[in-house]
């Protein structure tokens, strides 16, 4: 699922809002946070992908498809597998100190 930085801010203002509606905040919460472990992970295979002599796709199309992989990939692992970054970030998006520095 690829996501616009848009609309990441939009589910982050959501998650965030004081509307009372608390299943739409936790559920806007466990969005962001798969979000940002999906790019989180995309990065982190972009990274290890560079790191090789030769492209993965042996031509010079294989940043664009390394890319879009690395994308792909890295949603597919957030999404499927359990890393630790998520329950990271849905704690800091729920700490009370979190609550109290909103103004």
């Amino acid at each position: 699922m690829q996501v616009s930085s848009l609309q990441t801010a939009a589910l982050l203002q959501q998650a965030t809002a004081d509307n009372g509606d608390e299943a739409s905040q936790l559920q806007a919460k466990q969005e962001v946070a798969k979000q940002l472990e999906g790019v989180f992970i995309s990065m982190l295979l972009k990274q290890l992908r560079e790191s090789l002599d030769e492209g993965m796709f042996g031509s010079e199309k294989s940043d664009t498809l390394g890319a879009m992989f690395d994308m792909h990939l890295g949603d597919h692992i957030a999404k499927n597998s359990n890393l630790g970054i998520r329950q990271v970030v849905l704690s800091q998006l729920s700490s009370p100190q979190q609550q109290g520095t909103r103004s």
